[in-house]
């Protein structure tokens, strides 16, 4: 994401301007992106993250207040449960995480802005020996998952919410989240990702610890090694 961008404005202009009010009263996108307490309202509008091991759940936690709040939350919790390694790369000791950073972020900022909000189901954030999954109540959007492997437009099923993600910086409208989260997985060691749609969106990141490559992957991560840039037809 961009650097945060500043909305200087007082509240209730920035909500008229950005057509969160009607008839004198704050929209439920309003209430999601500023409310101090949605889930008063919006119950199931939070995100749950569980850490298994061997198949048995050994942590969880429900992560609530406004989208802001989740996204940031959750990125920060996620992070603390995953493995990393210490490197030295000239001279300096760098932290090697099993899970691109940026991917993380990235597919949690997209689970909150394309969820479908009607739905009495949170977020799930899940976190395996050997896999991290994000999954959010609602079907892709006339995109197919083929779709979010190439350059695409951007649909968006909250429009409100995402264009306050986007003035944060959180977001972009031009449909290039997923392909970086598919180049940062294959760059991290991790394969490419797995995305699926069926009465949920679902994204699926193995660990880097102990993955073995296919050949497709590795002639893809050579790829983009030598072009920095590639397209899904190469």
């Amino acid at each position: 994401a961009k650097e945060r961008r500043r909305i200087k404005a007082r509240s209730s202009a920035v909500l008229e301007n950005l057509g969160m009010i009607k008839d004198g009263k704050i929209t439920i996108a309003a209430l999601l992106c500023f409310g101090k307490n949605p889930q008063k309202y919006l119950p199931y509008a939070i995100i749950k993250i569980g850490k298994f091991v061997e198949g048995k759940i050994v942590y969880e936690k429900e992560v609530k207040g406004n989208l802001i709040e989740q996204i940031e939350k959750s990125y920060a919790e996620v992070v603390s449960l995953i493995k990393k390694r210490i490197v030295d790369v000239k001279l300096k000791r760098e932290e090697i995480f099993e899970y691109p950073l940026q991917a993380i972020r990235e597919i949690i900022v997209n689970a909150v802005a394309h969820r479908d909000y009607s739905s009495r189901s949170p977020v799930y954030v899940r976190i395996f020996d050997d896999r991290l999954e994000v999954e959010n109540p609602g079907n892709l959007l006339e995109l197919s998952i083929e779709d979010l492997k190439k350059p695409h437009r951007s649909v968006l099923r909250n429009p409100k919410i995402a264009e306050v993600l986007y003035y944060l910086g959180y977001i972009e409208k031009w449909g290039t989240g997923t392909l970086m989260v598919v180049r940062s997985c294959l760059e991290n060691g991790n394969g490419e990702p797995i995305f699926e749609s069926n009465g949920t969106f679902k994204v699926t990141i193995h660990s880097s610890v102990n993955f073995q490559f296919n050949e497709t992957e590795r002639k893809i991560l050579e790829y983009l090694k030598e072009r920095k840039v590639a397209t899904r037809k190469e």
